[in-house]
């Protein structure tokens, strides 16, 4: 018989893909491998047992597995973070402690990312995409272009994150081949 191991991170459990209703719930177990926090089981149910609904190849399609695990640590890390500062607020922490430690986390953040794709986009990489757009736009320079050369992409990459953009409201509709930057009245 296999002993069971407890994990280092709570699964995480979510109604999907509405957060208030469901009709699902997603629960992710998560567990390092390789060193890295990595989905190790996935459990789809009902939200409530009392509907039954059809769980589809499409619905399957449509889980965006790594964005759940992505959000899922990043709220564990921040509840983390907050234990120890309340846990810390007392604790007179030497001056030299502190310095030290806002100096490695700074060195950490200033470490080149590995070269190719991130793995997830956050608000700030598409608000980036949009002000490279809009100042392409306003100088009369070919924004795609100009996107694909700041961010290293490829044309469709460019095109892609430039939709995205415009999907999340960053910036206004288009036309297919005519470049928009504000919308009629903005500027």
């Amino acid at each position: 018989m296999e002993s069971v191991v407890e994990s280092a991170f709570p699964p995480a459990e979510v109604l999907w893909p509405d957060a208030e209703s469901g009709p699902w719930v997603l629960r992710v177990d998560i567990d390092l491998v390789d060193g890295r926090p990595q989905p190790v089981g996935l459990n789809i149910s009902s939200a409530d047992p009392a509907v039954r609904k059809r769980l589809s190849a499409i619905v399957l399609r449509r889980i965006k597995l790594p964005e759940i695990v992505y959000a899922h640590l990043s709220e564990y890390r921040a509840g983390i973070r907050s234990r120890i500062e309340s846990i810390t607020a007392d604790v007179d922490i030497p001056r030299s402690v502190t310095d030290e430690w806002e100096a490695l986390h700074a060195d950490a953040a200033a470490v080149d990312r590995r070269p190719g794709r991130p793995a997830y986009l956050t608000a700030d990489d598409h608000q980036h995409v949009a002000d490279l757009y809009r100042a392409a736009h306003e100088a009369g320079e070919p924004v795609l272009a100009t996107i694909q050369n700041a961010l290293h992409l490829s044309p469709s990459a460019a095109a892609k994150r430039v939709s995205v953009a415009r999907t999340l409201g960053l910036l206004p509709p288009t036309t297919r081949g005519k470049a928009r930057a504000a919308a009629d009245g903005d500027k």
